[in-house]
């Protein structure tokens, strides 16, 4: 996923997915994955 990514936003965006992936419940993990498409989506 970060490869379609420019490279300055790939360490912004590796710590929003380590966010994803360390969460407790899946209600957060999808929180989490929802502000990610939220910031990084094609504009």
């Amino acid at each position: 996923m970060l490869d379609k990514l420019p490279q300055r936003l790939h360490p912004q965006a590796k710590k929003a997915l380590h966010r994803e992936m360390n969460t407790e419940t899946r209600e957060q993990a999808e929180e989490a994955l929802s502000h990610f498409v939220a910031d990084y989506e094609a504009k």
